[in-house]
């Protein structure tokens, strides 16, 4: 390769770093609740559910379940479930207690550990990729836990469901035959954008030297 080919493809190489073109991140990032932590040091007044001294029974406000992706940008194999209390109560824990059924086999059963509501609600995702995405129906309660780890009664019974999603069809239209992967759509304008930078570096030269040269 001579001097002036390598030249070239510095200025190249230089050009399409300028012009910053980069395939965009896609990770997923999901609300998460924080654990209620319990204190060790105060001793529960009565750890039987509803005893003197213990939470409020929480009420349910609202029960929203999600799939494919609508919840965050990456997040098109994940489902959630969004669980509202009703008027929450400040420095007060809740458990979700499954009932009878379950989430699809990709979620283990849900922890009974206390959360903290984020915005007022309780949140919880699985694996739900495509293109077949399992039926949920399941039955859960919601507890209130204070800092003693005295609980309440068990909310009202919530049931969960979404309805199986059945695979898309195999057959892709017409279009999509046509179109062209996102990987070679960015490197086409990335190397466009180079040799265009490029090209401009050295007719600013050549101009420069042609000055010189009149001068």
């Amino acid at each position: 390769m001579s001097k002036r080919q390598a030249s070239v493809l510095s200025v190249i190489s230089i050009g399409a770093v300028l012009c910053g073109m980069t395939r965009p991140t896609r990770a997923c990032t999901m609300p998460t609740n924080e654990p209620f932590e319990l204190d060790p040091l105060r001793s529960a007044v009565s750890l039987h559910p509803g005893g003197p001294g213990g939470p409020e029974r929480p009420r349910v406000a609202s029960v929203k379940v999600t799939r494919g992706g609508q919840i965050a940008v990456g997040c098109k194999d994940v489902g959630t479930v969004r669980i509202g209390i009703e008027n929450p109560v400040e420095g007060i824990g809740y458990s979700v207690r499954t009932l009878k059924g379950r989430f699809p086999d990709r979620l283990p059963p849900i922890s009974p550990a206390p959360l903290r509501l984020l915005d007022g609600e309780i949140w919880l995702d699985w694996e739900d990729p495509v293109p077949s995405r399992a039926e949920v129906d399941l039955v859960v309660s919601v507890i209130a836990v204070s800092r003693d780890g005295t609980e309440s009664m068990p909310s009202e019974d919530v049931r969960i469901f979404a309805p199986r999603l059945a695979p898309a069809s195999t057959a892709a239209p017409k279009a999509s035959a046509s179109r062209m992967p996102l990987e070679v759509i960015i490197g086409g304008a990335l190397l466009t954008c180079g040799v265009l930078a490029g090209l401009g570096y050295l007719l600013a030269r050549r101009y420069r030297a042609a000055r010189k040269r009149v001068g």
